[in-house]
């Protein structure tokens, strides 16, 4: 896979990824694709929710009572698989994989 094959050798057209950097991903906007969000704020931890079957949203658990309401309402939706009886993330919510294959 091409994303695999990049990540290893550090190998992207816009230069290398850089610990604590964005990932230069085509899609990349200031927004970090694994959880959509640009700003690091208090939380404590990351409640996840089953949907249905294998979908499920994660969602900023351990919030101060201060913390704005849309904090609170945001939900980042993601699927997985188990595979060799490891589960494994298949899907992300605007994660799109033919955007990195570029």
């Amino acid at each position: 896979m091409t994303l695999d094959r990049k990540l290893k050798a550090n190998e992207f057209e816009y230069g290398p990824w850089l610990v604590g950097d964005m990932p230069p991903f085509n899609f990349v906007s200031d927004v970090n694709p694994w959880c959509s969000c640009q700003d690091n704020m208090d939380w404590k931890s990351v409640e996840i929710e089953q949907i249905n079957g294998n979908e499920y949203i994660w969602k900023w658990g351990g919030l101060n009572q201060d913390t704005h309401q849309s904090w609170k309402d945001y939900n980042y939706k993601f699927k997985v698989i188990k595979v060799e009886s490891k589960w494994k993330v298949s899907y992300l919510d605007g994660f799109n994989i033919n955007e990195i294959k570029k």
